[in-house]
């Protein structure tokens, strides 16, 4: 798994998956970035951390 920067999203990550294409790899998009849902509150960054971890 690679996660992105405060500010870009899974897609940033699209060349490093493509150099490791022989290897899965999972690229989430943070709430409120790229395709996620954006909540009303909840963009601490210990929110962010905490939901890579919740799953």
């Amino acid at each position: 798994m690679a996660l992105h920067g405060l500010m870009g999203s899974g897609a940033c990550l699209l060349p490093l998956a493509r150099a490791v294409a022989d290897h899965d790899i999972i690229l989430p998009d943070a709430r409120g970035h790229g395709g996620s849902s954006s909540p009303p509150n909840g963009y601490l960054y210990s929110d962010l951390a905490g939901d890579h971890w919740a799953h």
